[in-house]
């Protein structure tokens, strides 16, 4: 016998209000049946020899009794547990089927047509619903109870307002005789035996009240046990009726596609084999509480589902159908891709035959709105010789623009291995930063103009320009770019014309 998962602690499976229900469901058993017998039945019926007590109350209580039973047996029969070792049988599914249901806060794998009850706080093998009079789950196991409880109480009722309704109608007859007799002269009228006994004051008080109550208990029990009926002669439970009519409803509505919804698969075809279903094979002993029938892990299924199924070759089917999940976890559509979760993705591909891509049918973009795709071996090859060109044309090629106050790449290379003199560092021919700055300004050229008016300013001016440079070559580390050695003054300021004048040759002064 396969384990059994352990039962929901009493706090969860008996609160406090399932409690304060069950006395009063409790009460109000024992408040019709007392009350009509002991104030009603036994003086109305006593007084009528014709009228024997067995014959009349006999039945009223022996459905008394299936009441009281029907309700213990509902009370304390475990609905149904889902074992603990259970595991789906290993049969192959169908392509886009769905997987064995698994329950999070039991830890275990879901049958067909179970479901986790909140109040219970477990699984219950083919849960109807849960019932708050009972404070007990419908399941597998005590549904049958449960439809004899229902019906007991509806059959009871009817039976007790009959015999009320007897009671009412002697009433009746008796004063339309009392009448008829004081409104006509009989002689006899002294004699005329009284047909029934007049009610007392406590007869008419609970004749009212208990009136009042079988008549609201035939509208709650009796439309209840006649949908109870109605389910189970058709082969669902009250949750299975519930998604059946949604289902219906998304076809009906274009939602869902009448291709992805088999037929459902619990309805026998026979209302009398789907009743067996719930309250046993004979159908003479379906008054009499008995075991439910099977073990509530299997169920049988019908022709179309059978043929369904060898269609498929042997594949497993579930009901609800994996369509209708997708519709609940994506009512306004699917979100991204096809739908379909990783998990879901591998066993699709495990399911062809295939290896699944673990990567996200998401269509992805880098920063800058690139799409950004997985690289294959030649994308790779093809990126290292560009970087390694790239690299090549570094070493090779010189920057075209030196930023200024950085220190040259190949001083710093010769002052790390010590090889680098003034001689290497005075190599450069270039312009100096003085020249620079006259060839772009015309202030400076103006400034520096006049600092050569004569050749002592010039040569002093000269040996600050020097001492300067080598200032800063000692502070940067590199040797700032200076003016030639030579240069040609045309004496185009001193006269202050533009003309030639007498052409003369000034030796600069070398740092």
């Amino acid at each position: 016998m396969p384990s059994s998962g352990p039962l929901c602690p009493p706090s969860a499976r008996h609160p406090f209000w399932g409690r304060v229900f069950v006395v009063g469901v409790l009460c109000l058993i024992t408040w019709v049946p007392v009350t009509t017998q002991y104030f009603i039945f036994v003086p109305w019926l006593s007084f009528h020899l014709n009228r024997p007590l067995w014959l009349y109350l006999g039945p009223f209580n022996l459905g008394v009794a299936s009441i009281l039973l029907n309700y213990f047996l509902g009370i304390f029969t475990d609905a149904g547990k889902v074992p603990l070792d259970y595991q789906p049988p290993p049969v192959e599914r169908a392509k886009g089927s769905m997987k064995p249901r698994w329950c999070k806060p039991c830890s275990v794998f879901k049958p067909p047509r179970s479901h986790h009850c909140s109040v219970c706080n477990r699984c219950v093998l083919k849960m109807d619903h849960h019932c708050p009079f009972l404070n007990n789950c419908i399941g597998h196991a005590n549904q049958g109870h449960f439809l004899r409880f229902l019906w007991s109480v509806t059959a009871t009722a009817i039976y007790c307002l009959c015999l009320l309704g007897l009671r009412v109608w002697d009433l009746a007859y008796y004063q339309n005789l009392l009448q008829a007799s004081y409104a006509s002269y009989d002689p006899t009228r002294p004699m005329v035996d009284f047909y029934t006994p007049p009610p007392e004051g406590p007869e008419v008080v609970f004749l009212i009240i208990n009136l009042v109550v079988l008549a609201l208990l035939l509208l709650t029990v009796g439309i209840l046990s006649g949908y109870q009926l109605y389910y189970a002669s058709t082969g669902v439970t009250t949750i299975e009726s519930f998604e059946n009519e949604k289902i219906a409803d998304l076809v009906h509505a274009g939602k869902l596609a009448a291709e992805d919804v088999p037929a459902y698969p619990y309805n026998l075809g026979s209302r009398l084999r789907n009743v067996q279903q719930v309250l046993g094979p004979r159908w003479w002993l379906w008054a009499i509480p008995q075991r439910a029938p099977g073990t509530g892990v299997e169920f049988p299924v019908n022709e179309a589902t059978r043929a369904r199924v060898a269609e498929l070759g042997g594949a497993a089917l579930q009901w609800p159908p994996k369509a209708y999940f997708t519709y609940r976890r994506y009512p306004h559509g699917r979100r991204r891709g096809d739908g379909l979760s990783r998990r879901e993705r591998a066993e699709e591909a495990r399911l062809a035959g295939t290896e699944a891509r673990e990567t996200s049918p998401r269509v992805r973009r880098g920063s800058e709105g690139f799409l950004v795709r997985e690289w294959t071996a030649e994308d790779r090859e093809k990126e290292v010789e560009r970087a390694m060109r790239r690299e090549e044309w570094t070493r090779t090629h010189k920057p075209l623009v030196v930023i200024e106050g950085l220190p040259d790449a190949r001083l710093r290379t010769a002052q790390a291995d010590g090889s680098g003199t003034e001689s290497d560092m005075e190599s450069d021919d270039d312009y100096s930063s003085v020249n620079f700055e006259e060839s772009s300004s015309g202030d400076e050229d103006e400034v520096v103009s006049s600092s050569h008016t004569t050749n002592d300013a010039t040569d002093s001016e000269n040996e600050l320009i020097g001492l300067r440079n080598r200032k800063i070559a000692e502070v940067t580390g590199r040797r700032d770019r200076r003016e030639p050695a030579e240069y040609t003054d045309d004496g185009a300021v001193e006269v202050g014309c533009t003309g030639p004048a007498t052409e003369h040759v000034k030796t600069g002064v070398r740092n």
